[in-house]
């Protein structure tokens, strides 16, 4: 059965008005509400305001000042701002500021190392603690348990705790050793050669120092500092071997025995020196200060404690900083593929490396360490990028394995997460879960297993920590390599590692990750400021070809009569590149099978050539992981647990370095213009530890397959690629990827698929760039059929509004059919003029889709209008400075006053400016629409903030028949 015509009927089915009092209402809320009344954006005029008319701030810089004999590095760019504190004694660094400039928001609290990583060698190991008994606690809530333990002798052991499901940190009143059969304290008597000098996991513990628990007085007690990793101990150390076997436990809380708060014992370890041909691992902070009150971390008092800051004995000591200019991530050039010519490339910006040395006490194999933390802070972006490389100096012949590393660590006040955008390196959105929760641990989508924002176990010691409900609970920010829910399946390994092995001479340079500090809570202005970020850091993502997948080259040896069909039909409607798409007929993803057949290699040049001759582009599918079309992976080549997809290759080996040299060989060979990838699984790990693995077995698995699939990338841009894909590794060029991951909506009949593909759009394009993004249409020609029968105006109208639901939000359709239109279809030739129209359209407003502040005005939502805007500051040459599009999907005919602000266009109040009805045919019927369209005037002259709505918006009343579309041009 056809579906509904969607108001195409031979009568309207009603009207619904749509006046000032309800959604102008909504429309001013989201579209002007955050400006004003004295015409300042957070303090700033709009004339200064950087998303208008870009940065009127100086050029980043780096300054230092010497006050009172302490040195003060401060990198800023007029809009944001971190600070660094140089100790007096040369050998510490820390930030001690970090704002946004614009709003003076700090987000600085509390002073963290600049970086923290695990260093693992089998050198100079120290003695280490060995399990020899578990201790779960039965009871905890008992004033007193006992645990009785194999007989063991030592001159020290570890109590080791484990974080309850409920409850806080560990409470200890006493501890007892049952030594000779008698429970023996430190007061006894009989015990008092045995002297206790303990330590735990913080160096200055809550409740008191760590021998509050061997004083005798069960009102005093033990309780480590709260912390969300539950790796806390106590050390204790009798100056002598004794021989115990038992242990037993006092705790009090308050004055109330057995009220249970304290963390369960896990187990007991006596330390033992072990041989020297094991591998240990050393926990080191890179940088940070000391001298900040433990117990006040709520907040910074730089005239109090900057000067006294003193360096961190165990962390790695500062040596010393140099500054140079952000080199190119990638070859690019501006202007490719329609991208403007006016982005710079690389970035303008400066970039600051502070260097770090081993501390005193390091063993000799980590003597010729160098850690150095880069930042990278750009003209004109409220943005800094920040990442880490380790340099490996030494002569020493023995390795060091880079067990652990985090970037950055950032204690910050409460706001912070909601101010911050953190873009990690590789993920679908930049922003694609909330970052102060915690992320379901089942999602398996790039970015979305790890946690940003953490408790902070040192905020309001002091205070009352209950006040922190879950906005405010995380300010804590860590970001490196961490849990990962498909390496914790592996049995081994939890941890993304990065499991990097430096020998003599050998470097490591980290993921990075880049932080857009806001001033503003707003959303469309974060989104523009992230999007904009991403304009200038990966100006890639604005090439915009029309695109069309094609999913049949059958043909070979002779010329693909389905592959010359399709090229032709998209060069007649203005299309600029096809795909030889996902299980195209006569393809195999670039299997070996095909490209290294001589035969089908030089075939394939022809067809391309054919298609480079209509001035069209060819790009072509590959499967990254190697598994499909008949290919098999060799087991020992294999990847591990892979959730049902079989066969997956791990990608850091010889075998796959293989297949990508054949890849890129290929396209050089046939003179291809783009690829599109997909299953680029680097979240699958690899145990391999011989043979031709090159990643450090399960330890450096995640970081070895990542580098590969960003260096992989970054060759396709040497080649000059346009890269399409499942995924978004944009800051190694990656150019477009879908709105949504996801192949769920696909299912939907036609017109729900289309307000979802919608949805998808408006959502997407928060944080996106626009033009990065496609939406699927498939086999539109065919699909359209389920609206009506060929030659019917409702088949017409439904094939022509489903492309504008793309292009009025500015994004590409993505057609993936044989062919566009079959040559004998009764339609065809209104098929093709549809098609056309709307990619003469983009075309014609090409550069403000593509170089314009998307504007999000009223969601889809399949019940009422839809609209959007784009709009663009003053410059040279620009005439048009807005467009509007509003969409009415519903059966009825629709009154609607859209608020439209012209802030980001760089209108003030009270300029006059021109709105334009932009006449876009409907090749159908207008029958229905002819009496109610009249409605919207053509041409109307509004002015700037005088219209009822605010001070920078203008209202344009629109009159929108059933199922219809309208676009205006904003002049001034």
């Amino acid at each position: 059965m056809a579906e509904p015509s969607r108001g195409w009927s031979s009568r309207l089915r009603g009207t619904r008005r749509v006046g000032s009092l309800d959604l102008v209402a909504v429309l001013t809320v989201i579209a002007g509400a955050r400006i004003a009344v004295s015409g300042e954006v957070h303090g700033v005029a709009q004339s200064r305001d950087w998303l208008v008319f870009g940065a009127t701030t100086p050029p980043p810089d780096l300054t230092v000042n010497l006050i009172n004999g302490t040195t003060m590095l401060s990198l800023s760019n007029g809009l944001i701002e971190r600070t660094f504190t140089v100790t007096k004694d040369g050998d510490g660094l820390c930030t001690t500021e970090y704002r946004n400039i614009v709003s003076g928001q700090t987000f600085f609290r509390a002073i963290s190392p600049e970086a923290n990583l695990t260093l693992s060698t089998a050198v100079g190991c120290p003695p280490q603690y060995v399990r020899v008994a578990n201790v779960d606690s039965v009871n905890p809530k008992t004033p007193r348990e006992e645990w009785a333990i194999p007989p063991v002798t030592g001159r020290s052991f570890r109590l080791v705790f484990e974080r309850p499901a409920s409850g806080y940190q560990p409470f200890v009143s006493e501890f007892e050793f049952k030594i000779g059969g008698a429970w023996r304290k430190n007061t006894d008597t009989a015990n008092s050669t045995i002297v206790v000098n303990a330590s735990g996991a913080e160096a200055t513990p809550q409740g008191g120092f760590p021998w509050s628990a061997f004083d005798g007085n069960i009102s005093s007690m033990w309780d480590s500092v709260d912390d969300t990793a539950g790796n806390y101990w106590i050390d204790i150390d009798f100056g002598f071997n004794v021989t115990f076997d038992g242990l037993a436990i006092t705790s009090e809380l308050s004055g109330v025995p057995g009220q249970g708060y304290y963390w369960r014992p896990k187990s007991v370890a006596v330390q033992q020196t072990i041989a020297s041909t094991d591998v240990c691992a050393f926990p080191y902070d890179v940088g940070g200060c000391l001298g900040q009150p433990s117990n006040e971390n709520e907040f910074w008092t730089p005239d109090d404690w900057r000067l006294a800051l003193t360096a961190n004995p165990s962390a790695f000591r500062f040596l010393n900083y140099t500054t140079t200019t952000p080199t190119a991530l990638y070859p690019w050039k501006a202007g490719t593929r329609h991208a403007p010519t006016n982005i710079a490339w690389p970035p303008t910006g400066v970039h600051l490396q502070l260097s770090f040395g081993p501390p005193a006490a390091a063993p000799a194999s980590l003597a010729g360490l160098v850690v150095v933390v880069h930042y990278e802070m750009y003209s004109g972006l409220p943005t800094l990028r920040k990442w880490v490389t380790v340099h490996n100096d030494g002569a020493a012949a023995t390795p060091v394995i880079i067990s652990t590393l985090v970037m950055e660590l950032l204690r910050a006040p409460n706001f912070a997460p909601e101010r911050m955008t953190v873009v990690t390196q590789q993920a679908n959105n930049p922003t694609p879960f909330d970052q102060q929760v915690k992320p379901e641990t089942d999602q398996s989508f790039p970015g979305r297993t790890s946690q940003y924002w953490h408790f902070d176990p040192r905020y309001d010691q002091p205070n009352d920590a209950e006040i922190h409900v879950s906005y405010t609970y995380y300010t804590y920010l860590v970001l490196g390599y961490g849990f990962n829910t498909q390496y914790f399946d592996t049995g081994g390994a939890n941890s993304t590692g990065p499991g990097a092995v430096l020998g003599a001479g050998d470097s490591f340079t980290s993921l990075s990750v880049r932080f857009v500090l806001h001033d503003s809570t707003d959303s469309e202005r974060q989104g523009l400021g992230v999007r904009q970020s991403m304009m200038r850091l990966a100006p890639q993502v604005l090439e915009n070809p029309i695109t069309y997948m094609i999913d049949d080259i059958t043909g070979f040896p002779n010329p693909s009569a389905p592959m010359r069909l399709a090229v032709t039909q998209a060069a007649a409607t203005g299309h600029e590149l096809v795909i030889v798409g996902f299980g195209a007929a006569g393809y195999c993803g670039l299997c070996n099978k095909q490209m290294l057949d001589p035969a089908w290699v030089a075939w394939f040049k022809k067809e391309v050539a054919f298609a480079n001759s209509l001035g069209i582009e060819v790009s072509a599918y590959t499967l990254m992981q190697h598994n499909g079309w008949g290919e098999v992976v060799p087991p020992p080549e294999q990847a591990l647990f892979q959730s049902g997809r079989g066969g997956v290759a791990c990608m850091a080996t010889d075998f796959h370095a293989t297949y990508r040299a054949n890849v890129l060989k290929f396209i050089n060979q046939t003179g291809m213009g783009g690829l599109e990838t997909d299953g680029q699984y680097e979240d699958y790990s690899c145990a391999d530890r011989t043979g031709d693995h090159r990643h450090n077995g399960l330890d450096g698995a995640y970081s070895y397959q990542l580098q590969t699939t960003l260096d992989f990338n970054m060759a396709l841009k040497g080649l000059g690629m346009y890269q399409t894909g499942a995924d978004a590794y944009v800051f190694s060029g990656a150019n477009k990827w879908n709105h949504a991951d996801t192949d769920a909506f696909g299912h939907l009949p036609f017109w729900p698929r289309l307000t979802v593909g919608r949805m998808y759009i408006y959502d997407s394009t928060m944080n996106r760039v626009p033009a990065s993004g496609q939406i699927g249409v498939n086999d539109l020609a065919a699909s359209s059929l389920s609206c009506g029968a060929a030659g019917t105006p409702a088949r017409l109208m439904c094939f022509d509004y489903a492309l504008a639901s793309s292009y009025a939000y500015g994004t590409i359709h993505q057609f993936r059919a044989t062919k566009l239109w079959s040559p004998t279809d009764p339609d065809a030739a209104r098929l093709e003029a549809t098609i056309s129209k709307w990619i003469g359209f983009f075309k014609l407003y090409r550069d403000m889709f593509v170089g314009g502040h998307l504007i999000h005005i009223h969601r889809p939502d399949s019940r009422s209008v839809e609209a959007v805007a784009y709009v663009r500051p003053p410059a040279d040459g620009v005439v048009v400075r807005g467009i509007l599009s509003v969409l009415n999907p519903t059966d009825e005919v629709i009154y609607a006053n859209i608020t439209l602000s012209l802030y980001y266009a760089g209108f003030g109040p009270n300029v006059a400016v021109t709105v334009n009805k932009i006449p876009i045919s409907t090749n159908a019927t207008t029958r229905l629409w002819s009496a109610v369209e009249s409605r919207t005037n053509t041409t109307v002259t509004h002015t700037v903030g005088q219209e009822g709505a605010g001070l920078y918006d203008i209202v344009v009343p629109c009159v929108l028949p059933p199922t219809s579309y309208y676009f205006f041009s904003v002049t001034a």
